[in-house]
């Protein structure tokens, strides 16, 4: 059907026709005559807050905001998904995937900013997933429940700590007591939340190793790996250096001659400055550095290097009360064989490797020993990036990486397509690995409510203000930057060893400072490492003061002239929708 002319105008050329018989208008030369047109073919499109207009310039004043070239050019392209077999369901779901990848900036990938191009960010939500998304979004950038964890449970302790420890503490608290045990271990809640969800914490926080890692990746080739591992050392030797320096001038000084517990019992909280705690120092890190710079890449391999550390420093140097046997580590070769078996037949789904190989490598580690939360980090490293598929390429001409449109049209046999590319001049489809990342990343989000919850509440008394609380904020402030930052120099000196890409000593500088947040992984050690509830609530007090390194390190940046570097805007739409 062709379009009429406007009044009083000449006669315009009929727009060409697509094959499914509506017509294309370019979005810039659309007049209300054809906008009644076009809403002809989109009548099944749900219209949120739509009056039917009696004449077609009443329909765009009616509508000033929604009615625009762009929006009218989108609804023109749904219309076509009309003649596809499609259900309404279906056709509302790509509708909203549609706007969320071609106009809503706000909710696109991880590291784009907030507000791209001014504007409120409201004026996109139109439906209930664009809500959704929003919280979510909110959620994963600013880690709204770790910090309201945290603020919950210091709350609860300080009103009834009895009551307090008796729902969140240990095995070796009264605590709630769920009637059975696992390798010996009593399930309590606070077992589930440190020994079975911070599982998926480090699952998800391996990604970014593997990612980082792959060539092309901010850690690629394997010799730009060397500089933040020696960065790791440092950010592992230094912190300890500290503490047991301080500990040793505080006992010539008589600080604990009349402390109740033995020097050797005090020394116990070592390793609790040797984790960084991966979220927070992220979301500090972005501040600082911007959302894109590569600094943020290296800062989570030191930080998911040193809660690594971490966990090993609990297993080897804070044996468990609990039976263990170290032939259960054949297990955790098995979970490995396993996850190379999937990756072998190409199973697609993430869930796969998690539910196949995680438990062989959680229960190995847990009956050997071993804090059973590294269990996904032997597991994650055999996702792929990238699948291989059997067909070959349309044009070997293609570039190295390049979107390829999809075969498959949008069907109910198909709600979760996937996007093939080519790499290397092959053809792939996206692999497990960053699809676990996305799925569950909100979840493991949302855990570090309770994780918080139980781990950081802290009785403001007297006894929890110490020289433990004071030893280990300075360890972790002070001597991670110092050992981070001493062995990253050294390291640079090392023939063919650099820093990843626009990274600089200043950089390296303030990377350490922000190293110095311990809260998650650091509430877990002071948990190993103190039985004795005072001296563990002064570790407790001392994690959650080392937030201070966040203030820190935002000055410093400004006070430095730290360039930030975010993400670029979108360059165009999606190759599909």
């Amino acid at each position: 059907m062709p379009a009429e002319p406007r009044t009083g105008a000449s006669a315009a050329p009929p727009n060409p026709v697509g094959s499914d018989g509506i017509p294309e208008i370019p979005p810039n030369e659309i007049s209300a005559d054809q906008v009644t047109m076009h809403r002809a073919y989109t009548e099944h499109l749900p219209h949120y807050g739509f009056v039917k207009p009696c004449s077609p310039q009443e329909e765009i004043d009616l509508s000033p905001n929604r009615l625009n070239p762009g929006f009218i050019a989108d609804e023109i392209e749904f219309g076509r998904a009309r003649t596809q077999p499609i259900s309404l369901f279906e056709h509302r779901r790509w509708k909203v995937h549609h706007n969320l990848n071609k106009k809503d900036k706000f909710f696109r990938g991880h590291d784009e900013r907030l507000h791209d191009g001014g504007g409120s960010a409201t004026k996109y939500f139109r439906t209930k997933r664009h809500w959704y998304l929003y919280i979510r979004r909110l959620v994963t950038i600013y880690f709204v429940p770790l910090q309201l964890g945290v603020i919950t449970g210091l709350l609860w302790a300080n009103i009834d700590y009895d009551n307090y420890v008796y729902v969140w503490g240990t095995d070796d608290d009264e605590s709630v007591d769920l009637g059975f045990s696992i390798a010996h271990h009593p399930v309590t809640l606070h077992f589930i939340l440190n020994d079975i969800f911070m599982a998926f914490f480090f699952g998800i926080a391996m990604v970014e190793i593997v990612l980082a890692l792959l060539p092309g990746g901010a850690l690629s080739p394997v010799a730009k790996a060397i500089v933040p591992l020696l960065c790791t050392l440092g950010g592992i030797l230094g912190p300890i250096g500290v503490f047991f320096s301080l500990m040793y001038i505080q006992k010539a000084a008589g600080a604990f001659d009349d402390s109740q517990f033995e020097f050797s019992e005090l020394l116990e909280g070592w390793g609790v400055v040797v984790a960084t705690d991966i979220s927070i120092a992220w979301l500090i890190a972005t501040i600082v550095f911007g959302s894109a710079h590569t600094a943020i890449r290296f800062l989570l391999v030191l930080a998911v290097a040193d809660d690594v550390g971490g966990m090993l420093i609990i297993a080897f140097f804070y044996p468990s009360e609990h039976e263990s046997n170290q032939w259960y580590l054949f297990m955790c070769v098995g979970a490995c064989l396993v996850a190379l078996l999937l990756r072998i037949f190409k199973f697609r789904h993430w869930l796969w490797y998690i539910a196949l190989a995680g438990p062989l490598a959680w229960y190995g580690l847990l009956a050997s020993g071993v804090h059973a939360s590294l269990a996904l980090c032997l597991v994650v490293p055999f996702m792929p990036k990238y699948i291989l598929i059997d067909q070959p390429p349309q044009d070997a001409s293609e570039p190295t990486t390049a979107t390829l449109p999809d075969p498959n049209p949008v069907t109910v046999e198909a709600p979760q397509r996937q996007q093939q590319t080519v790499v290397d001049g092959k053809r792939v489809i996206e692999g497990p690995l960053e699809h676990f990342d996305h799925d569950c990343s909100f979840f493991v989000h949302c855990g570090l409510f309770f994780f918080a919850l139980a781990n950081a509440g802290v009785q403001f008394t007297e006894d929890a203000f110490g020289w433990i609380t004071f030893n280990v904020v300075v360890s972790l402030i002070f001597g991670k930057c110092i050992g981070i930052f001493t062995f990253g120099s050294i390291a640079l000196l090392i023939p063919n060893l650099s820093l990843p890409h626009g990274m600089g000593h200043l950089h390296l500088f303030i990377v350490g400072v922000v190293s110095g947040v311990g809260l998650t992984v650091a509430l877990v050690v002071a948990h190993a490492a103190y039985s004795q509830r005072e001296l563990l609530d002064q570790a407790k007090l001392g994690a959650l003061l080392s937030l201070l390194a966040g203030p820190i390190a935002i000055a410093l940046g400004i006070v430095l002239k730290i360039d930030k570097v975010s993400a670029p805007p979108p360059s165009g739409p999606p190759a599909s929708v």
